[in-house]
């Protein structure tokens, strides 16, 4: 992979006068900025059903995409009826799409992939690491699950308590004897309609964090472990070289890391987390752009963060002065929107930094807060909602951003 950047949006918060974003003229126009602006990449997240409190994370079917993303059954039909620019109205976009085909949401994003690449711009989907407890995939093969140990995280950056997520776990040794074949079959689909995936939740191929019986509190859960190396070695030999991006994120101990560096996928690093911790040990951060290596995808933040501006203004007083001490800043940094500063000073210090894959959100681009954050983790409600206008693309300065991406040798 050559020195590039992209942009994180998801296919949902693309503008429309719909109730969700598809993948109809606006996902084309979209691709068309990400041109202009000279980016290389669009990260979207899972295509797959939507599943409890509407998340892209909580797969109802591995193999079948989310149909509300269709637009050739849809459009017309809205009527007289009106929807919010800002927010995804997803039952809305269940009723609108109730008789959209598997066919039709395959056509239309192949045709939009291939608009993409056309353009210069590869696409990275996100492939979630568990599924659904009532999805297609537990119910047809209950015996490659664990419906006695349900899945979470220990304590973290994001829930100090620890997360209870509620998929089944995966039954590791029943897969093995399968040759993993429902996991190759997922990466080849993937394959098939993106250019790279990003592969959720990595760290659970080395140890995952069940939580058994009826219990329901993360911290009541215990370490397991995955399948490790050979689940790859399965899928290389039946796919070839796999074009992963790993999410490396969490509690990683040496195993992961080890993992990783067998497997050779470049891992991610997050800026804000490069400002967590005790301040004498920041400088060895791994998550500070000087500490990057070339092997990486390099991340504002993720859907999981908060937006840039709004974690700058929320730091602590300490942290805000290493952050400006770090980035040579003095300005303002609670001015948002097309001139937010701030934004642009961290952005900066990615672009430069060794990484070859830089990733920013859109929401970080266009220097929004907390109201345009995508989720929460640990709430089951409330998420995923967020949509950009066109009004907001169209504030956006191309010409700035193509030049920083020519400066730092990403185009």
């Amino acid at each position: 992979m050559r020195r590039a950047a992209g942009v994180l949006l998801p296919v949902s918060s693309l503008p429309n006068s719909g109730p969700i974003g598809t993948f109809g003229r606006e996902a084309f126009s979209f691709v068309d900025f990400l041109a202009d602006c000279g980016f290389s990449f669009w990260q979207v997240l899972p295509l797959e059903r939507f599943g409890n409190g509407d998340s892209p994370y909580d797969c109802r079917d591995a193999f079948a995409g989310e149909l509300s993303y269709c637009t050739s059954s849809i459009q017309g039909n809205y009527g007289n009826r009106t929807f919010s620019p800002y927010q995804v109205d997803y039952e809305a976009a269940r009723e609108f799409s109730a008789e959209a085909t598997r066919e039709q949401f395959e056509t239309e994003w192949l045709e939009l992939r291939k608009h993409a690449n056309d353009k210069g711009i590869q696409l990275i989907g996100d492939l979630p690491f568990y599924v659904s407890e009532s999805s297609k995939d537990v119910i047809e093969h209950p015996d490659w699950f664990n419906l006695n140990l349900t899945s979470g995280a220990p304590p973290d950056y994001f829930n100090p308590e620890g997360q209870s997520w509620g998929n089944p776990t995966y039954d590791w040794a029943a897969m093995r004897k399968s040759g993993y074949s429902w996991w190759c079959s997922r990466i080849e689909r993937a394959m098939k309609m993106y250019d790279y995936v990003r592969l959720d939740h990595f760290r659970g191929f080395s140890k995952f964090w069940g939580i058994s019986g009826a219990g329901t509190e993360a911290q009541s859960g215990k370490w397991y472990n995955g399948p490790g190396y050979p689940l790859f070695q399965a899928m290389e030999k039946r796919l070839g070289k796999l074009p992963i991006i790993a999410e490396n994120l969490g509690d990683i101990d040496s195993a992961v890391r080890e993992l990783l560096a067998k497997a050779g996928f470049p891992g991610m690093a997050v800026f804000q987390f490069g400002f967590t911790g005790e301040r004498s040990e920041r400088p060895a951060n791994i998550h500070l752009p000087h500490n990057y290596r070339p092997n990486l995808a390099a991340y504002s933040g993720t859907h999981d963060n908060t937006t840039l501006l709004d974690w700058v203004m929320k730091l602590d007083d300490d942290s805000r002065w290493d952050l400006f001490a770090y980035l040579g800043y003095s300005g303002d940094f609670t001015r948002g929107g097309r001139d937010c500063t701030i934004n642009k000073a961290i952005l900066r210090s990615l672009f430069q930094s060794p990484s070859k894959l830089v990733i920013v959100p859109l929401q970080d681009i266009l220097g929004y807060g907390a109201d345009s954050r995508l989720n929460i983790p640990g709430t089951a409600t409330g998420n995923w909602r967020w949509r950009v206008t066109q009004d907001g693309l169209n504030e956006i300065d191309r010409d700035y951003w193509k030049n920083q991406l020519r400066l730092f040798n990403r185009i």
